[in-house]
C-alpha cells in the first residue's frame, strides 16, 4: 500500500458494497493475474473503494510484484496490483470487511490511512474480536 500510495495513487478511499463496482474494480485490476502458487492479486485502491478502476485510470505494478508486461507509473488515477502471499491477502481482505462492518461510517465517508495505520487497525482489530480466554 505504501508503494502504490507513494506512486501518486489516493491515500482516502470511500468505501462502496455496490457489488457492480467491486466486482469491476476487482476484475479490470486482477482479472488476467498471473498463477503463482500460494499467491494471489491484491490491488490498491481496494475492489470495495470507489476509486478502483471502475473509474477510470490504467493498471500500474511496483518491482518484484509478478507482473510481467504491466508498466510501472504514477499519477492519481488507476491501481497498484501485486502477487501477494494468497493467506495474507485473504486475511486483509476478511480484516477490512470486519473493520468496515464495525465502524459503520466508513461506508459512506471517507477515510486515510497510512500503511502503519492500516497495519495498527488490523492487529488492533484482531486483538478486539479475539475470544477473551486468548487474550492472556
Amino acid at each position: 500500500m505504501a508503494k502504490a500510495q507513494a506512486s501518486g495513487l489516493p491515500s482516502t478511499l470511500t468505501r462502496t458494497e455496490n457489488q457492480t463496482i467491486i466486482d469491476s474494480n476487482r476484475n479490470q485490476a486482477c482479472g488476467s493475474a498471473p498463477s503463482v502458487p500460494n499467491k494471489s492479486c491484491g490491488e490498491y485502491p481496494i475492489a470495495t473503494s470507489h476509486q478502483g478502476l471502475n473509474v477510470g485510470g490504467t493498471r500500474r505494478t511496483q518491482p518484484g510484484c509478478g507482473f510481467s508486461g504491466v508498466p510501472a507509473a504514477t499519477g492519481p488515477a488507476g491501481v497498484s496490483v501485486c502477487m501477494i502471499v494468497a493467506t495474507e491477502n485473504s486475511s486483509q481482505g476478511g480484516t477490512n470487511t470486519q473493520f468496515s462492518g464495525v465502524n459503520e461510517s466508513l461506508k459512506t465517508s471517507r477515510s486515510t490511512l497510512s500503511s502503519v495505520e492500516a497495519r495498527q487497525a488490523s492487529r488492533r482489530l484482531a486483538a478486539a474480536l479475539l475470544p477473551e480466554d486468548r487474550h492472556s
